[in-house]
């Protein structure tokens, strides 16, 4: 396996998931990053449940928390509104 091929996919998650939260500067790829958190949710829900179910010490005790943690945090970022509609105010309606 090439030295690169383990972090690039973790790369694509932290820059999508800082993209979703609007810590990236960059306007495009939105719908991408919506789903691709989702993505990550899931993924990283299935770890837990393969970390708990290691018969691994380790993976019960360090690993499957950890995936739990990273599953709150991704939901807490996939469920929180774009940047975009968080800058924008409430609309006013006029009154008579």
């Amino acid at each position: 396996m090439p030295p690169g091929a383990a972090r690039t996919p973790w790369l694509a998650a932290v820059l999508v998931v800082l993209g979703r939260a609007g810590l990236q500067g960059d306007k495009r790829g939105t719908r991408l990053r919506r789903w691709g958190t989702w993505f990550l949710v899931a993924v990283s829900m299935l770890a837990a449940l393969l970390n708990f179910a290691s018969q691994s010490r380790w993976e019960n005790a360090i690993f499957g928390p950890l995936s739990v943690l990273l599953t709150i945090l991704c939901a807490i970022v996939a469920r929180s509104p774009l940047a975009d509609e968080r800058a924008m105010p409430p609309a006013r309606i006029p009154t008579a």
